[in-house]
């Protein structure tokens, strides 16, 4: 192997540590400077791996581990885009991309959360889509369920649009179309159970406290 190069600050038994900065320079009548970090390729026959590239926070053994930052900056016409993504595939799978907490021993899992950005227009969108096919094949299984527990109840799965001033959003649990063939199947129901009562299914409109006000219908 060729040599390794490390940068680092040096160690202290009594203080914090060093930083370390990386920052490219600033564009005072064009665009800032761009800092490319990339692991090596791998150009040997017999299926060799390209290099790990790896971010992670510093460990702790008396409390919590570090923050792990990756955002585009506030600006004043539109923020930056930011694209987390696995690379394109000639033969084979594409790769993973996983994106959870870690687990605990003693407390809580960690949160996961995703949002968009508040508008004083309209709020951003979030899409979230399995992958096509263009093969004639099955297109991929999008799957929400919740966790699992080896002693007590599953958790939650809650669709639903929230509460507002003229009108709460509209909610659609619909299969496709299909051009050829039968379209998808719509099955809403409840598990089995070994030991006691099976789950209830309710289905039911919105009640209405205004005195001139009709209650949501229901189409089945």
């Amino acid at each position: 192997p060729t040599g390794k190069i490390q940068i680092g600050s040096g160690a202290s038994t009594g203080a914090r540590a060093g930083d370390v900065y990386v920052t490219s320079g600033t564009g005072t009548v064009g665009n800032g400077g761009e800092i490319y970090m990339s692991a090596g390729h791998a150009t040997a026959a017999g299926g060799a791996v390209g290099g790990r590239f790896t971010v992670e926070s510093g460990d702790s053994t008396a409390g919590s581990s570090g923050e792990v930052l990756i955002r585009s900056v506030d600006a004043v016409s539109g923020s930056g885009m930011m694209v987390l993504s696995t690379g394109a595939a000639t033969t084979g799978d594409t790769g993973r991309f996983t994106l959870g907490t870690g687990t605990t021993a003693s407390g809580r899992g960690g949160d996961v959360y995703i949002s968009s950005g508040v508008g004083s227009d309209i709020g951003g969108e979030i899409r979230m889509s399995a992958g096509a096919s263009s093969a004639g094949a099955v297109g991929g299984r999008f799957s929400v369920e919740s966790g699992d527990s080896t002693s007590g109840s599953s958790g939650e799965v809650l669709l639903r649009s929230v509460d507002a001033v003229t009108g709460s959003g509209l909610m659609v649990l619909s299969t496709g179309a299909a051009t050829t063939g039968p379209s998808g199947f719509t099955h809403v129901g409840t598990g089995s159970s070994a030991g006691g009562n099976s789950g209830d299914v309710v289905i039911g409109s919105g009640a209405t406290t205004t005195g001139g006000g009709n209650s949501g219908d229901v189409m089945i």
